[in-house]
Parts: structure tokens; C-alpha cells; sequence
């Protein structure tokens, strides 16, 4: 992407209401939410100039026509800024931009860079409106069940939880964190920092309104407990959670989350789930096995891969110094 700057990009008389978007690095659903972002940029007038780089050569050297870049990596739009003067808004963290306050925020931004807010604005709330009565109607539907995460996250569950109780709604019952133990030591956490964390969880909690319990590396008992409390467990890729004997819910909030529409389409998925739960049962042959407790689906006995995993995360963290 550097060198598409300096090398191919070349001097261009600026269109006002035009964007680049970077074409990497979207997660799952990326080529919908490219779509859904350059359809609610085109309600608004914004014209998208060239998806850098899934674009021609040709394309590529009128990168400079754009009054703003939409990037998703830093470098290469400061890079661009310096020598064409574009400036860029930066989605470091898609969760930034979650719900349905976070896809305002996001338009509105481009919108103010763009000279345009207002415009923007009238737009969102006639989307908005269309699919309004849908979203609280499933948000109520959410409220009547009780939900238990179970997550290895520590640092992000903040914007998990906010993701979870305020975009989606889903009053959380219970949480489970079940860490890496090798976290503090992999990061080079003191006790001290670590206790810091925990008390920011707390104050995450009380900030968003949350009653749910946490429960840090809980026993197998304490998480068969949790889930016999709930009516749904939410987890990630660990199907092993099945063994509690509870419908699960698929954490999948990286789709789809620029445009109301897509966002309610993700809630609409997740109702269908609680409308027809399935149970997988206690006795597949895939709880019969020795999965990793925190890293599923790795084995419980195999020491190579788990020394693999802590030597690529040890480098991974020491990739900037």
C-alpha cells in the first residue's frame, strides 16, 4: 500500500463528496459490509472513488481524487496524507462502531469531514426508521431469557458486554472468563496491573448497568452451574460449551454492523435461535475428547502446539520494539 502511494498515485483535482475505502481487513461478511457502507454512502451523496487496492492500476493512480480515505490500516493513509493531502478516518476496531449508535457515529463522521453532516444525518434517521419498530420488538423478545457468556476475553469484555446488553440487548445472567494462564506472564503484567483490570471490569459493569455475575477461571462445576441458571450459554468457537446442556448462541458480532438493516438482520438471526433452540446433547463423540480448557479445539496433551502458540504470541507481542 506504501508503495502504491509513492510509486502509482498521482496528482488529481479533488472530488468534495468522494472517499477511498481500504478493501482489506473487514472480518467475516467483509464484502457485505463493503457493500452496505458504499450503498448508505451513496444515500447521501458520497460517491465511493476506488476500493484501494481491488482496483486496476489505472484506478489506483486516481487515488488522489478522494476527499477522504476509510482505512483500516494507519501507514500507508498518513503516508498518502502527507504527499496528497487526503486525510483519513481510521477503523481501528470495528467494535468502535457497533449498534446502532456506533453506525451513526460512523456516517456522521464521514459527514462532518466531508462538510455534509447535516445531510448525513437525515438520511440515517429515515434507515433508521425503517427498521426501528423491528429492532425494539426483538430487544423486547430478548429480554424474557436469561444469557450466560462464556469467554476467554479480558481487556475487551467491556465492549463485549456492551455489545451484548446495550446494542443487542440480551440481559447477561452470568459470566464466565476462563484466561490463558500464561496471559500475565505472555503480556508482562504485574500483579498490580492485573488487579487494575479487574476493578475496570467492575466499573464496566456498573457504567453500562450490567447485574451479571463474574465469575473468573471457574471450575467445570462452577460453568455447569452458570449454565444450568441460564436459558442460552453465548460463546465463541468453543463447541464444546455443548456438554452443559444448553442451546447455544453463536457469538458472531462481526457482521454486518454498518447499516441498521444488517444490524437487525444479525439480531433476527440470533431470535430464529432462541425461537427454535437445539440441543446438541451431553454425549457427542466431540465432548468425549480432551479439548484444551482454554483453547479449544487444541488437544489437552499437545504440549508442541501449545509451546508453538506461546512462542508466536510472545513474538507477535514484541513485533513493534
Amino acid at each position: 500500500m506504501e508503495a502504491l502511494v509513492e510509486l502509482v498515485m498521482e496528482p488529481q483535482k479533488v472530488e468534495p463528496l468522494s472517499v477511498n475505502i481500504e478493501s482489506f481487513i473487514w472480518g467475516f461478511g467483509g464484502d457485505d459490509k463493503l457493500v452496505a457502507i458504499k450503498e448508505t454512502l451513496a444515500k447521501c451523496g458520497i460517491k465511493v472513488n476506488v476500493l484501494l487496492p481491488a482496483c486496476d492500476m489505472e484506478h489506483i493512480k486516481l487515488a488522489p481524487k478522494a476527499a477522504l480515505n476509510i482505512v483500516r490500516r494507519k501507514k500507508w493513509a498518513v503516508k498518502m496524507e502527507a504527499k496528497f493531502g487526503t486525510p483519513y478516518l481510521h477503523i481501528m476496531d470495528m467494535m468502535e462502531w457497533h449498534g446502532f449508535d456506533g453506525i451513526t457515529d460512523f456516517y456522521l463522521q464521514i459527514g462532518k469531514a466531508l462538510g455534509i453532516e447535516d445531510k448525513v444525518q437525515k438520511v440515517l434517521a429515515g434507515e433508521e426508521k425503517l427498521v426501528s419498530e423491528k429492532y425494539q420488538s426483538l430487544r423486547i423478545k430478548f429480554q424474557t431469557k436469561k444469557f450466560c457468556l462464556f469467554t476467554g476475553m479480558l481487556a475487551g469484555l467491556p465492549d463485549l458486554m456492551k455489545a451484548l446488553e446495550i446494542d443487542y440487548g440480551f440481559p447477561l445472567h452470568k459470566i464466565c472468563i476462563t484466561l490463558n494462564p500464561g496471559f500475565q506472564k505472555e503480556c508482562g503484567l504485574d500483579d498490580k496491573f492485573m488487579q487494575l483490570l479487574y476493578a475496570k471490569l467492575e466499573e464496566a459493569k456498573k457504567y453500562m448497568g450490567s447485574s451479571a455475575d463474574i465469575l473468573l477461571n471457574p471450575s467445570g462445576a462452577e460453568m455447569q452451574a452458570v449454565a444450568e441458571a441460564c436459558d442460552f450459554v453465548i460463546t465463541g468457537g468453543d463447541s464444546d460449551k455443548s456438554k452443559f446442556g444448553r442451546p447455544i448462541l453463536p457469538l458472531y458480532l462481526d457482521s454486518s454492523v454498518f447499516s441498521y438493516a444488517g444490524f437487525v438482520k444479525n439480531m433476527e438471526g440470533f431470535a430464529a435461535i432462541i425461537d427454535n433452540p437445539t440441543l446438541t446433547g451431553k454425549h457427542l463423540l466431540l465432548n468425549r475428547l480432551t479439548f484444551d480448557k482454554v483453547f479449544f479445539p487444541l488437544e489437552a496433551e499437545d504440549h508442541n502446539t501449545h509451546a508453538s502458540r506461546e512462542m508466536y504470541a510472545r513474538m507477535w507481542r514484541k513485533r513493534r520494539k
